[in-house]
Order: C-alpha cells, then sequence, then structure tokens
C-alpha cells in the first residue's frame, strides 16, 4: 500500500471504457495501468477531450460545459450511452458502471470493489445513483468541482484559478484542502455552546423549580420530627403489649360464653322440635284408622270390574271368529279397491288398443301411396334425363356447325381447308338463331331433370318414413295387446281373493257388507274398551288406597325416627360438661313405635330440652358480668385521649391500638424517607448547581472557540498561506518554463509575476499574453497538483493522476519547447500525467501516446510507444 508522508491513500486511474459515448460509438478501451506520462492525440473533433469527459462522468454523472444532461453525449444513431471506469484507492481497486438513455429516468449506476479476484458489490446503496455517487466522493475526497480544477484542467479553464475571482478562489481551496473541516467545527462549535447555554438555563430553572426551600435548615426539621415519631411509636407499642394479655382472657371468656349460648340454642331447637313431632303423631293416629277403611272398600270394586273385562273379551273373540278381524276386513277392502283399478285399466287399454290399429291401418295405406308416387318420380327422372341427354348432343352439334361456319367464314367453294388444307366442297353458313334454340332447349331440359330428380328425392324420403312409421304403428299395437292380456291376468288373480273372503259368492254390494260387519265390531270392542276402562280406575284406586296406607305407615315412621334422633341424652351430658352445676329432670327411656305413645314421649322429651336450655341461658348471664370487668381493665390501661369510649369488645379495642400503633410506625417510617429524600434532594441540587456552573463554563469556552473558527479568521487565514505555499511553489515551476524570466507572488488577494529581465517589476497575471498565462497557469496547477496532499488538514486521499488539457498550439515554438521539457520532468514520480494536444511534436516527445483515430463508424483508440 502507497502512502503519502502524512498517511494519506492514493488514488489512481487503472481502466476506461465506453460505448456508444460522442464519437466512440463502438466499444474503446484505455489501460492506465503501465502508463506513466502519455499523451492523447488526434485531429479536432476525434474526441480527445472526450476521454476526460468520460471519466467525470463515469464519477459525478456530469461532465463540464453540459452539467447533467449526460443524454447529450449519446453517439448519433446509439440508444444509450455506458462508460466503466476502474480505478485504486489505497491499492483497493474500485469500478463504477454508469450508463444513460435517451430519457433521465433510464440512467444507471452500479459501484463495486474487487474481493479475491472478483467483482461484489460495494454494499447498501451502491445501485442507487444518489448513494453511489455520494460514497465515489468519499472514496476520491473531492466532489465535482474540486477534482474537475485539481484533476482534470480542461481546455480554456484552469487559468481561471490563477486570474479568476478571489472568493472563487477561495471556495475551492476550502474543498481542495478540506478546510471546510473547520467550518464543520466552527457550526459544531456553536451547536455545542449553544447546548451547554440551554443546558446551564434548564439547570438553573430546576434549581428555582423544584429545588425552592431545598436546604440544610429543612434537612435539620426533617430529623428532629423522625426523633418525635419514633417516640410516640414506642409509647404505644407499650400499650399494645399491656392489652394482648387481657385480649387472651377475653377471648377465652367469650368463647365459653359462645359455646353455651351454642348449647342453649341447640336445646330450645330439640324442645321446639320434640314439640312439632308430638303434634304430627297425634294428627296420624286418626289418619291410620280412614286410610285402614278405604282401601278395603277399594279392594272390591276392582275385582268386580276385572269379571266385566273378562266377559267383554270372550264376546270379542266369538265376533272376530265370526265375521273377521278389522285387519281382515281392510285388507279385504283394498282388495276390492283394487280390482277397481284393474278394471279401469283394462278400459283404458281396450279403448288404446281401437285407437293403435286404427293407426296402423291408415299408415299401410299411406305406404302404398307413397310407393306409387316413388314409382312415378322415377318413371318422370328417366324421361326427363333422356330428354337433357337429347338436348345436349343437339347442342353440341349446332356448336360444331357454328364453330366450322366461324372457322370458314369468307371462303368460297374450293378454297383450301383451314384444317386439312382440301379444297372446300361447300360453305357453310352461321346460323345464330339455331345456336340460340338449342342452348335455350339444353338449359330448359336440364330444369326439368333438376325438378325430377328433387320430386324423386321427396317421394323417397316418404316412402322410408312411411315405412318407418307403419313398423312402429305395429310395434305399438304388440305392446297394447300385452298390456291388455297383462290386465286380465291381473283382475282373474284379485276376483278370487274377494271370492274366497265371501265364501265363493260374491255379495251384489261387497263394500256395504265389509262396512256392516266393521260397525258390529266396533260395537263390541267399545264395549270392551269401557269395561277395561272401569277396571283400570278400580284398581287404581284400590292401588292409591293401599299407597296411602304406606305413606301413613312411613310418616309415622319418619316422626317416630326423627324423635329417637334428637339426641337429648348427649345434648345433656354436653350441657353438664360446661356447667357442671346444672339441674336435669330424667328423660324416657323407650321411645314407642305406635303414632298415639310416640306422641306421649314426645312431649316428655320436649319439656326435658326446655329446662335444660333455661338453665344454660342463666349461666350465660352470669360469665357476661366477667366479660365487662375485663373490658373496664382494658380501658384503664389506654393513653389519655384515646377515642375508644364505644369499643364493647376488648379484641376490638386491641384492633384499633395496633391501627394506631401501625400508624405510628408509618408516620415515623414516612418521616424518616422524609428526611432521606430531603437528604438527597439536598445533594442533587449541590450537584445541580456544579452543573450549571460547568454548562456555563463550557458555553463560553465552545463561544469563544467558534469565534476563533469563523471564515474570516482561522480559514482564511489557511487560505493565504496555502496560496502563498502555491506561489512560492509556481514559482519554480514558472521560472524553468519561462527561461528564469518571471516568478509568481501572492498578495492581496491576487496572484501578481515578477519579471526578470524588467527590474522584476511586478505586475498582475491579468497582464500577461496568452502563451505567458498558459506557461503561469501550467506552472501554477503543476505546483498544486503536486502541494496538494502537504496543503491539506484531512486525511485525503493523495492524487496520482494530472490531465492537462489546454492550447499547446497557441505556443510558439521555442515555448513550446520549454513545455514539453517541463512535461517530460513530471514522468516516474509514482504520478500519472496526460497532455490532450493536437501537437504532434509535443505528442511525440512523450513516452507514449494514444492516437485517437476518427472514423465513419466512430472513433478508436490506438496505443504507440
Amino acid at each position: 500500500m502507497r502512502r503519502s508522508p502524512r498517511g494519506r491513500a492514493s488514488v489512481r486511474p487503472l481502466r476506461l471504457e465506453v460505448k456508444g459515448f460522442t464519437a466512440y460509438r463502438e466499444t474503446q478501451v484505455l489501460d492506465f495501468e503501465d502508463l506513466d506520462l502519455f499523451a492523447v492525440t488526434g485531429s479536432t473533433g476525434s474526441g480527445k477531450s472526450s476521454l476526460l469527459d468520460a471519466i467525470t462522468y463515469a464519477l459525478y454523472g456530469r461532465v463540464p460545459r453540459i452539467g447533467n444532461r449526460a443524454s447529450l453525449l449519446i453517439s448519433q444513431g446509439q440508444p444509450r450511452l455506458a462508460v466503466m471506469f476502474d480505478f485504486a484507492v489505497d491499492g483497493q481497486r474500485y469500478r463504477v458502471t454508469r450508463s444513460t438513455g435517451q430519457k433521465a429516468a433510464s440512467a444507471t449506476l452500479r459501484l463495486e470493489r474487487q474481493i479475491d479476484g472478483a467483482w461484489q458489490s460495494f454494499g447498501d446503496g451502491a445501485d442507487r445513483i444518489r448513494d453511489a455517487t455520494r460514497l465515489i466522493e468519499e472514496l476520491i475526497g473531492l466532489d465535482y468541482p474540486a477534482f474537475t480544477r485539481s484533476v482534470l484542467l480542461p481546455q480554456g479553464e484552469f487559468q481561471e484559478f490563477l486570474v479568476g475571482d478571489a472568493k472563487e478562489r477561495r471556495e475551492i481551496l476550502i474543498e481542495l484542502l478540506g478546510l471546510e473541516l473547520f467550518v464543520r467545527m466552527a457550526k459544531r462549535a456553536g451547536e455545542e455552546a449553544g447546548a451547554a447555554h440551554a443546558g446551564a438555563l434548564h439547570a438553573r430553572k430546576m434549581l428555582d423549580d423544584r429545588y425552592s426551600g431545598v436546604d440544610k435548615a429543612a434537612l435539620r426539621d426533617a430529623r428532629k420530627a423522625v426523633k418525635e415519631a419514633a417516640a410516640k411509636s414506642e409509647a404505644m407499642g407499650g400499650v399494645e403489649r399491656s392489652l394482648e394479655g387481657l385480649a387472651r382472657d377475653w377471648q377465652s371468656q367469650a368463647r365459653r360464653i359462645e359455646a353455651v349460648e351454642g348449647l342453649a340454642e341447640e336445646a330450645e331447637e330439640l324442645a321446639r322440635s320434640a314439640g312439632t313431632l308430638a303434634d304430627g303423631l297425634e294428627r296420624l293416629t286418626a289418619e291410620v284408622e280412614e286410610a285402614e277403611r278405604r282401601a278395603a272398600s277399594r279392594e272390591d270394586l276392582a275385582k268386580g270390574a276385572a269379571v266385566d273385562v273378562e266377559e267383554s273379551g270372550r264376546a270379542l273373540a266369538e265376533a272376530e271368529e265370526r265375521l273377521g278381524t278389522g285387519e281382515s276386513l281392510a285388507a279385504l277392502r283394498a282388495t276390492l279397491e283394487e280390482l277397481g283399478r284393474v278394471d279401469g285399466r283394462i278400459a283404458a287399454a281396450q279403448v288404446a288398443l281401437s285407437e293403435v290399429r286404427a293407426l296402423s291401418q291408415a299408415r299401410a295405406t299411406a305406404l302404398e301411396q307413397a310407393r306409387r308416387a316413388a314409382t312415378e318420380a322415377g318413371a318422370a327422372l328417366e324421361r326427363a334425363e333422356a330428354a337433357a341427354a337429347e338436348a345436349e348432343r343437339e347442342h353440341e352439334r349446332v356448336h360444331t356447325a357454328d364453330q366450322v361456319a366461324a372457322l370458314v367464314r369468307g371462303k368460297l367453294v374450293g378454297d383450301p381447308c383451314p384444317v386439312c388444307e382440301r379444297p372446300l366442297e361447300a360453305v357453310p353458313k352461321i346460323d345464330a338463331r339455331g345456336l340460340d334454340e338449342a342452348v335455350r332447349m339444353l338449359e330448359t331440359a336440364h330444369t326439368m331433370r333438376k325438378r325430377a330428380e328433387a320430386a324423386w328425392s321427396r317421394a323417397d324420403r316418404d316412402l322410408v318414413a312411411g315405412e318407418r312409421d307403419l313398423n312402429a304403428a305395429r310395434e305399438d299395437l304388440q305392446r297394447r295387446e300385452a298390456d291388455l292380456s297383462t290386465c286380465d291376468a291381473e283382475r282373474d288373480a284379485v276376483l278370487v281373493q274377494v271370492q274366497a273372503v265371501f265364501g265363493g259368492a260374491v255379495p251384489d254390494d261387497p263394500a256395504s257388507e265389509i262396512d256392516s260387519r266393521a260397525q258390529e265390531l266396533r260395537g263390541i270392542r267399545e264395549r270392551l274398551a269401557a269395561s277395561q276402562a272401569r277396571a283400570k280406575e278400580a284398581e287404581a284406586e284400590a292401588t292409591q288406597a293401599r299407597e296411602a296406607m304406606r305413606s301413613v305407615a312411613a310418616r309415622t315412621g319418619e316422626l317416630v325416627g326423627g324423635l329417637r334422633g334428637l339426641s337429648l341424652g348427649r345434648l345433656v351430658e354436653r350441657a353438664r360438661e360446661s356447667v357442671p352445676e346444672l339441674d336435669v329432670r330424667p328423660q324416657p327411656a323407650v321411645i314407642p313405635s305406635g303414632p298415639g305413645a310416640a306422641a306421649v314421649a314426645a312431649r316428655d322429651v320436649g319439656s326435658v330440652a326446655d329446662g335444660v336450655a333455661k338453665g344454660l341461658r342463666a349461666a350465660v348471664v352470669e360469665a357476661r358480668h366477667g366479660l365487662q370487668e375485663l373490658l373496664d381493665r382494658a380501658r384503664d390501661a389506654l393513653p389519655a385521649g384515646m377515642p375508644v369510649a364505644l369499643v364493647t369488645d376488648v379484641e376490638e379495642l386491641l384492633l384499633a391500638v395496633r391501627a394506631t400503633a401501625r400508624e405510628l410506625v408509618e408516620a415515623a417510617t414516612e418521616a424518616r424517607k422524609d428526611a432521606e429524600r430531603l437528604a438527597q434532594r439536598v445533594t442533587e441540587r449541590d450537584e445541580l448547581e456544579k452543573q450549571a456552573k460547568s454548562l456555563e463554563k463550557e458555553a463560553a469556552i465552545y463561544q469563544a472557540l467558534a469565534a476563533e473558527l469563523r471564515a474570516d479568521r482561522l480559514i482564511d487565514f489557511l487560505q493565504g498561506e496555502a496560496l502563498e505555499l502555491l506561489a512560492a511553489a509556481g514559482s519554480e515551476r514558472l521560472l524553468f518554463l519561462s527561461q528564469n524570466r518571471y516568478r509568481l507572488a501572492f498578495e492581496d488577494d491576487e496572484f501578481f509575476v515578477e519579471d526578470g529581465q524588467n527590474g522584476d517589476e511586478r505586475r498582475p497575471v491579468r497582464t500577461l499574453s496568452g502563451g505567458e498565462t498558459f506557461l503561469a497557469s501550467l506552472a501554477l496547477a503543476l505546483a498544486l497538483s503536486d502541494q496538494l496532499q502537504s496543503l491539506a488538514v484531512t486525511s485525503r486521499a493523495r492524487l496520482q493522476s494530472l490531465f492537462i488539457d489546454e492550447g499547446f498550439g497557441a505556443l510558439d515554438q521555442e515555448v513550446l519547447e520549454v513545455a514539453s521539457e517541463a512535461l517530460s520532468q513530471l514522468g516516474g514520480q509514482d504520478r500519472l500525467v496526460g497532455v490532450i494536444t493536437h501537437v504532434s511534436e509535443l505528442a511525440e516527445r512523450l513516452p507514449v501516446r494514444i492516437e485517437v483515430k476518427k472514423l465513419p463508424a466512430g472513433s478508436r483508440l490506438e496505443r504507440v510507444s
């Protein structure tokens, strides 16, 4: 990797390929890799300067003179242009391919780099024109104006740096030397100053808005409040511990009262249950007697109804044996209906058979008529064909005679025949009327023949259709006869079934007979159904009576079971455990099963339970006096001022004390947190005060820096220094080019020349002649190319190429000789120098020349060493 002394990367052209670009219609390639100092020569208009335009277009998408209107560069008759330019930056090879058509929207661009010998896309944006052009500028380190003034020295323009506007010259130096860094630094310093100033104002505003009153005195007050809250919390904790012992005694006594009250409620509930059971048992005593009487009566009615059902069933069986069942009568009625339908079908078949026979006879007659018509049409056709043949023969004869007469028209008897050359024995005359008559007769015969053919065709079709219709009628007749036979057979079979039901002889009105039998059977069935309904009703009532007896017995059992399950003995035992001094009367030893005796026992159980409940209630009243004593002791332990006068429960009193204790603990905790937060805010306030002072100091520093970096200070100074250095370096070049006559000087933003032949007279460069201006501009351009790397303040790529396209033809022979010598010295300096000229003397003095040959098919490049 080659680097300049200041460590900057180098940029060098490698290869240029153009197609459809101005004079270059076909693909042309210019390889720069082994070139050092060379000339591009050719006739005017051959496309020498277009090679520099192609490089500029490839890199920036525009060229001098026409800007970005690239479509103007397309070769005449070509649809589009394309340029491929390879270049190296610090040893890394890059390729840019740019193309455009007649419309700007058709432009394309692709930026690639070579990796391991293969070309790959440069990355994101490498195929988007705007992004790729920006990437190329970053790689080369020059924008379009700087590139065209420092690398390409186009015709009539590179001397503008020498004699042009001072402001424009300084703007060019900003880009060439990277002085825009200081412009950006000044802008950034201003931005940083503004940001620091805004930050300081924000910090001061926060101090006023958020930290007003936050100081050490407030912190001392907060810490005092923490101590007072902690003392109150500790005092209430002692009260809470005193009440906890009294609360445990309260809970024990309250649980005993609750247990005794529960037992009293159980005893009262047992007494009520025993009374309810006694009432129910007393009512069931009468219900048992009524249920037994009703059950016996309903059993007798059910037995009588069962005898009636049996007798009605025998009567129905005898009637069905004699008259037939309902199902058999319904089947017989369906058979009679089927017989009627069969008779209908037979009548319809007989009518259809008659119609088909008549149709068959009619179609046979029609067929006979069609046969006669076909025979007559055939005979007529034969006669028409014979007449047509005769007419054709007559037409042929008359036509032949007419042709012979036409052939010998104008001949006389004895003249040679035009066909056989024998003397004519007679000369026939043309019979035009006979020929017309023959033609008319022939057309008539043909017409009659066509009519006869049509009539015969119709007759033949009618004959075929008649035969088909007759055959169809005969087939239909056969089907109708078969249907009638089938219907007769079905009627005979149905009639046999009907005769079998009526014993061989069918009644005159079989349907009425069937209705009479069915009505008789319905009457018998209705009587049987009535008997069955009465029997079912009687059985239901008997069942209901039996169920009533079982229900009364079950209810008696349930009540007796409920009485036995009252557990009076267990209740008495638990009551004596809670109140040992309790007085209880004896309880029944056995509970009877009968409802009357069980009712008496239930009354005794209720009386015992009621006595237990009253004794337990008296014990509860005595225990509540002990609770009141505990509550009075708890109230005496409270600190003065607590609002607990309405509290009637030691446990509730303890909860209130605990709630107050928690509140005091929370208040103490919150006071401590407030003090801690206040201490933190005091620290934050101190830090914010330091930050505000630091930002105010920083803003002042950045403001001073921005003032120093203004364009009329540091940048102006650097531009002046650079121009003076360029003038000094250019003087060395100009002394050589002018044969030690002229030197360059820079003063008051202008270039001057000092004329050694006139006592070092100093005069503006604008006073130089055209040839002298060329030498001075060339000297300054070479100096700029030499010094650009050392003058630049940023790490830009080192330019390793210079293309000079300027009017060498305007120089006299002596000056041209000096310019040639100066250019030849540029070779071998690790820099590519190209000279665009049509002066052959200059081109031949350079090591290599690229000759541009102007041809009808487009210019071509040829290298000559």
